[in-house]
């Protein structure tokens, strides 16, 4: 599913617009320019009722925005926040797609704060989902 995420929020207009290819999955590469955005995956649950698994899977994404300047990292968090406003449809390239259910925005970070008192650095904020989807 991180595979899938990846390519969907790469091709949202609004994240695009802001930092054209740069979705990593896991780390940004070293020297990457800013802003980008990374998504991790921070956890995996499998449903079981009485008839066994239910069929979905549930997995915790934490995707972080990270740039410059608070006015960019806040901007950023915001397309992803709208881009993550999905449901009951399928995502990835073609050939390579997922059914994803849902999306929970279950946790926020904010990392603002530079503790050298200069102006350089990242601030990053990190938003963490729930995304429940069906094996392909």
């Amino acid at each position: 599913m991180r595979r899938q995420l990846v390519f969907y929020l790469k091709s949202f207009a609004g994240i695009s617009g802001i930092v054209s290819e740069r979705v990593y999955p896991q780390r940004a590469p070293q020297g990457a320019l800013l802003p980008y955005v990374t998504v991790t995956v921070s956890g995996r649950d499998v449903s079981y009722d009485q008839d066994g698994a239910d069929g979905y899977n549930h997995q915790f994404f934490d995707i972080k925005s990270n740039a410059s300047t608070l006015k960019e990292a806040a901007d950023l968090s915001y397309q992803v926040e709208q881009a993550m406003k999905i449901q009951q449809t399928f995502i990835g390239d073609t050939g390579d797609q997922e059914q994803l259910a849902s999306t929970d925005l279950v946790g926020e970070f904010d990392d603002f704060d530079l503790f050298d008192d200069s102006q350089q650095g990242q601030r990053i904020v990190m938003l963490t989902y729930n995304v429940s989807y069906k094996e392909a």
